[in-house]
């Protein structure tokens, strides 16, 4: 008996949904009443092979991060790193004094502070550390050997002071800092991430601003004493996110972002690899994308983009079809995500290939999704 397209399909699914023990495009749970999810970071917490998830809670104050128990993503045990940082607007992961476990990086808005947790290990110890309590606005909060030295650096925000800071880990074991500045032209600025852009083998910064500043890379000018500003894309506009990330497949960094007046989401090509000429291809229009993310979601050798709308509910992901970013599919992982607010990517069902995951800030909620699943749901529809 011949089995029609649609059939294999309908089969697939319910094959991929018994296997994962629920509908793919619903989301596995991760934590349901994390008041103002507002941000989320992967990383192994606790030394045991698999990979865990960290997040901030903005209007709680709270960092948690949960347990990937057996390592399969569908039971997971909330653990606390910190309850009192009034204001958490990001949190990221990072080894930082250089033991061979990741420790916790977070912004506070409120008491605008940039911190950092010491891991004990097993992630059951946390011992914090005030790396700024004066920057005002403290928004965003990364790593980074912005110096070249072998050790990690960290990198921050300020949004109400329009500051791009940096702390230099002087010994390596992140108990002696110095700070320098990026920028204090930074308005606007709402995320940032540490990415060679000029193929140069030393970290630049990446702004987003929602001025008419749009997206910005600072040049890392030898090893982060100077920051040279280069603007991505002055028609663009407003830019409410940007990301770094070879969607082309030709070795180096490109850019994805999304803003304008159009609720653009694009990427832009560096064309000759040294950030100096960049060529903008589209991705999609109409949807108000406000974090995007770049992973192998269909594990085809190239990268793809997810982006997650807070205004319009929505985790949606876009595959490279032919990787080298000329022809985007689109894929809805989730329209009723409320307030969907931050997105990420990482293997936490520990099968090998990406998985997404997404808060959302109104909603409370860290759900996680697999691409491959999602993509038989939109292929089927």
């Amino acid at each position: 008996m011949r089995v029609s397209r649609d059939a294999s399909l309908i089969i697939a699914l319910i094959t991929t949904a018994l296997a994962h023990r629920g509908l793919p495009d619903s989301g596995y749970p991760v934590a349901e009443n994390f008041d103002g999810a507002r941000s989320i970071a992967v990383a192994d917490l606790d030394s045991d092979g698999d990979l865990d998830i960290l997040g901030a809670a903005r209007y709680t104050g709270d960092l948690f991060w949960w347990e990937n128990a057996a390592g399969t993503g569908f039971r997971w045990l909330t653990h606390v790193v910190e309850d009192d940082f009034p204001g958490a607007m990001a949190v990221h992961a990072a080894d930082l004094d250089a033991d061979g476990d990741p420790d916790v990086i977070g912004a506070s808005w409120d008491s605008s502070r940039i911190a950092w947790w010491t891991n004990d290990g097993s992630g059951s110890g946390w011992t914090r550390h005030i790396l700024d309590d004066d920057l005002k606005g403290a928004t965003a909060a990364c790593a980074a050997d912005l110096d070249s030295d072998g050790d990690l650096d960290v990198l921050g925000l300020g949004h109400l002071i329009d500051n791009v800071v940096w702390w230099e880990n002087l010994d390596g074991r992140a108990s002696d800092w110095a700070e320098h500045l990026v920028s204090c032209y930074c308005e606007g600025v709402g995320g940032i991430q540490a990415a060679d852009l000029d193929s140069d083998g030393d970290p630049d910064v990446l702004t987003a601003s929602c001025t008419d500043r749009g997206i910005v890379w600072w040049e890392n000018v030898n090893g982060g004493s100077g920051w040279k500003s280069h603007p991505l894309d002055e028609t663009l506009g407003e830019a409410r996110c940007a990301f770094a990330a070879d969607l082309d497949s030709d070795g180096d960094a490109d850019i994805v972002g999304a803003g304008g007046d159009d609720d653009l989401v694009a990427w832009w090509e560096n064309t000759d690899g040294s950030g100096t000429s960049w060529n903008r291809r589209s991705i999609e229009k109409g949807l108000a994308v406000c974090a995007v993310y770049a992973a192998d979601l269909d594990a085809d050798g190239d990268a793809d983009v997810i982006g997650v709308s807070a205004t319009g509910d929505t985790v949606r992901w876009w595959e490279n079809v032919d990787g080298r970013g000329t022809s985007w599919y689109s894929h809805t992982v989730d329209a009723e995500f409320g307030g969907a607010y931050a997105v990420n990517a990482a293997d936490l069902d520990g099968d090998g290939t990406d998985d997404i995951v997404a808060a959302s800030l109104s909603d409370d909620r860290i759900h996680w999704w697999k691409a491959s699943a999602v993509s038989l749901v939109s292929n089927a529809r």
